[in-house]
């Protein structure tokens, strides 16, 4: 299990990745929309957002937080802080999310690569690293004869 010192000499220890899989995207999907409005045709309502305090802006930003705890408290196995773990039960609820605001800022940090595999969603073309921003999956060779066709 991955482990990390905060400044402060507390430690967390985070599951590695390769833990995740299809139910994690699917769970944080599924409870990150919980958060969100919706009209009666089941779409984001827009109108009962921008009536919120702060409107859209304020909205995103709190709605990105909470996909942030919900993610720790999916592969966060461990801490030193003397508060309560923030987890999903066994409901499929999360819980003591309120305790990810006393950690420290390198939480955040730590978390990152995680928010964006599971936000990003699988690579239908296998590993992350598979191809470029610039490539479309296809070799030079293939490139090069296709534009000769």
């Amino acid at each position: 299990m991955p482990k990390h010192t905060f400044g402060t000499g507390e430690w967390c220890e985070l599951r590695p990745v390769t833990y995740l899989r299809m139910q994690h995207f699917d769970q944080l999907a599924e409870l990150a929309n919980d958060h969100t409005p919706l009209n009666g045709d089941g779409e984001v309502d827009w109108a009962a957002i921008d009536k919120l305090p702060g409107g859209r802006g304020r909205w995103g930003a709190r709605w990105q937080r909470y996909r942030r705890d919900l993610v720790i408290a999916m592969v966060l196995e461990s801490w030193t802080y003397d508060l309560p773990l923030p987890a999903i039960n066994a409901d499929g609820d999360p819980v003591n999310l309120d305790s990810i605001g006393n950690a420290g800022p390198e939480l955040g940090f730590w978390i990152q690569p995680y928010v964006d595999y599971l936000t990003s969603g699988p690579d239908p073309k296998g590993s992350p690293t598979a191809t470029t921003s610039s490539s479309n999956g296809s070799s030079p060779a293939k490139a090069s004869a296709s534009r000769k066709a």
